[in-house]
């Protein structure tokens, strides 16, 4: 009985820690971010420009450091019919449609500066749930090395991702993909691991 409640115990603390690491890598990110999503220029947000608005974050976090490329990457989502459109649900600036949008993941959170209107750094499955609300089996990615954002028009993106450049993949891809460097996989991790 004392060894079961030792195992117990031993469990919630190394949850309690992967839960805190995430919460702190979370809150690391949070003030460059929150810079760039409130500051209207060039350099750091405009709208309608979300691949040279995650270009600008993510140079500014390398150049604080704040990430590394080995878990840092772009991810272009179009439409999987070349004729639709994708129509963001929490969106800050309300628009009809989007023929393609591109966010950040680093670490495996989400960093979107067209998302809601407050800067919120969240989770993929949250990301996904909350802006694209259902959207997301009928849409296409394009996973890239976030040094490696290019292609600002809706042509050079499609014509990329038509070339197979980069992790081109469905809504099942992407999440696997990303689960590995998911605070969610680091705690249900914990939770299977042998004492």
């Amino acid at each position: 009985m004392l060894s079961l409640l030792v195992l117990f115990t031993v469990h919630g603390a190394i949850a309690t820690t992967e839960e805190g690491a995430c919460e702190s890598r979370r809150q690391s990110l949070q003030p460059l971010f929150e810079t760039h999503y409130r500051t209207y220029n060039q350099e750091h947000y405009m709208s309608l420009w979300c691949v040279r608005n995650s270009e600008n974050l993510y140079r500014a976090l390398r150049r604080d450091g704040l990430a590394e490329p080995s878990s840092s990457f772009a991810v272009y989502m179009i439409h999987s019919d070349a004729d639709s459109s994708l129509f963001p649900r929490t969106a800050r600036y309300q628009t009809r449609r989007w023929s393609n949008h591109a966010f950040l993941v680093i670490d495996g959170f989400v960093l979107d500066q067209d998302f809601e209107s407050a800067p919120r750094i969240v989770s993929l499955d949250s990301y996904l749930s909350s802006m694209w609300q259902g959207q997301t089996q009928q849409a296409i990615f394009q996973i890239r090395p976030a040094d490696k954002i290019a292609g600002y028009t809706n042509y050079e993106v499609r014509e990329s991702i038509r070339r197979g450049e980069y992790l081109v993949t469905d809504l099942t891809g992407l999440v696997l993909f990303f689960e590995p460097m998911s605070c969610s996989h680091a705690h249900r991790s914990g939770e299977n691991a042998e004492p």
